[in-house]
């Protein structure tokens, strides 16, 4: 998402609304399984550095 963005300017809530509701589309549902499937490592991440 954060590379999609890059380039983006947004001007009103609609036009980042549009543009999440977008990019969510564009992606499969592997996409979000893997994830959703990532987080406990990443969680485990932040913890150890706090």
């Amino acid at each position: 998402m954060a590379h999609g963005l890059a380039d983006q300017h947004f001007r009103f809530y609609k036009e980042v609304k549009n543009w999440i509701d977008s990019w969510i589309t564009s992606k499969d549902d592997q996409f979000f399984r893997r994830g959703i499937r990532m987080l406990p490592e990443r969680w485990e991440k932040v913890v150890a550095f706090e």
